[in-house]
């Protein structure tokens, strides 16, 4: 089950990165992107079984890395254990993102500690690359294409229906307009309303 769904999340994130990176000129909200997956084990059923699986010792797990972006241009591969941004401990995916948006955008590069599976740990470069704000996860178990805003979450059935990857990229590229667009931001101080029309 478990390469199947790194399988899952590594298409996600390749589509997603290519809009994202694509479109970045265009966002106001863009920042400095790396091209990976962030995952918080310690949130699965079996979080041990996960990470014997994964051969990695702690819960922050890189579970997908896109090709041609600066995460794998830095050597970054699935499956590593991320340990730090900048030297500052991280515990979970939004404050690990957080901190490498922050100095990617701020300075156009972040350090990063990783461990790879049964390895000690290693401090990689990462440059990044203009894109809009938006980090891609992946649902079990929820059919639905959906955004908080920030974190644009796709099911696995959604992407197992849409085998062609255009077709994919156009549903995950309307989930990707809500966050360049700042419409969750809009509905919250009320500028924006959802109309339905019958």
């Amino acid at each position: 089950m478990i390469p199947s769904l790194l399988a899952h999340n590594t298409r996600l994130q390749t589509i997603g990165w290519r809009l994202a990176r694509a479109n970045g000129p265009l966002c106001r909200n863009a920042v400095g992107g790396a091209g990976l997956m962030l995952s918080d084990l310690g949130k699965l059923d079996r979080p041990a079984e996960a990470r014997s699986v994964l051969g990695i010792g702690g819960n922050l797990a890189v579970v997908a890395v896109a090709p041609g972006t600066p995460a794998q241009q830095a050597g970054i591969g699935a499956g590593e254990h991320l340990v730090a941004v900048d030297g500052v401990a991280t515990a979970d995916p939004a404050s690990a993102y957080d901190r490498m948006d922050a100095a990617l955008t701020a300075r156009g590069s972040a350090t990063v500690t990783l461990a790879a599976p049964r390895s000690a740990p290693r401090s990689v470069r990462i440059a990044g690359e203009t894109a809009c704000r938006g980090r891609f996860q992946l649902l079990v178990g929820n059919k639905s294409a959906q955004t908080d805003g920030r974190n644009i979450l796709v099911s696995v059935e959604l992407l197992s229906e849409r085998p062609q990857d255009e077709e994919a990229a156009f549903m995950i590229a309307h989930e990707l307009a809500h966050v360049a667009l700042e419409h969750r931001r809009r509905l919250d101080e009320g500028t924006r309303n959802y109309v339905t029309i019958r």
